[in-house]
């Protein structure tokens, strides 16, 4: 038996969250969160595989929550993959930390 990747999905804006969470879920078992603090919730408990982290949402520290992912990896292998509507809200600091950065239109 083998088991299923997970992804943490956490977007605020729902329909953006489920388009994400449906081309994930025929290979992930997908958890998405609207708020920080339910992400947070869910890393102190698991280490997903793959992360998708909506850039765009008010009140967010993506630097924070970035860093507490690579911290739990403990020698796993984490997909970040950060999503933005504005390619120019993305530092170079910040850009450093994702594995990858998508543009949304």
């Amino acid at each position: 038996m083998t088991l299923m990747r997970t992804a943490l999905i956490i977007s605020e804006n729902a329909g953006r969250g489920d388009e994400i969470a449906l081309a994930l879920e025929s290979e992930h078992d997908v958890w998405n969160v609207a708020r920080q603090r339910d992400a947070m919730a869910y890393l102190q408990q698991h280490c997903p595989d793959t992360v998708v982290l909506d850039l765009n949402m008010p009140e967010l520290d993506a630097e924070a929550l970035v860093s507490l992912i690579r911290g739990q990896q403990q020698g796993r292998s984490v997909l970040i993959i950060g999503v933005s509507k504005d390619p120019h809200s993305i530092t170079d600091s910040l850009a450093c930390k994702f594995d990858q950065l998508a543009v949304q239109e």
